[in-house]
């Protein structure tokens, strides 16, 4: 099995990805932009990681070859953040889950 985490460098979907790799579940690739989570939370895991955006449809394409399972944990995720930037919230959240899901 080959597992999608979006957003995976951030606090859960390291996490996550612990815990798939010690249930052996298979491959995992995160696909992250580093813009809430970091490179270093992942340090001693195997994984491939691609830096970038679910907004970027050609990396998402990239990251969904052969791929069986996504996780998708990409947002914008802090309040003040997206009261100060709604049209940057909507963009990163709505239309790239539609993004996810069309690939």
């Amino acid at each position: 099995m080959k597992v999608l985490i979006t957003g995976g460098a951030g606090f859960i979907g390291a996490n996550l990805t612990r815990a798939l790799i010690s249930q052996s579940v298979g491959r995992v690739v995160i696909l992250d932009d580093l813009s809430f989570g970091s490179r270093s939370n992942l340090n001693g895991l195997a994984v491939n990681f691609i830096e970038g955006s679910i907004l970027n449809e050609e990396i998402l394409q990239t990251a969904m070859e052969g791929v069986s399972t996504v996780v998708h944990l990409a947002a914008r995720s802090s309040v003040p953040r997206s009261i100060a930037h709604p049209l940057a919230a909507h963009e990163d959240n709505a239309t790239g889950t539609a993004l996810v899901l069309e690939a």
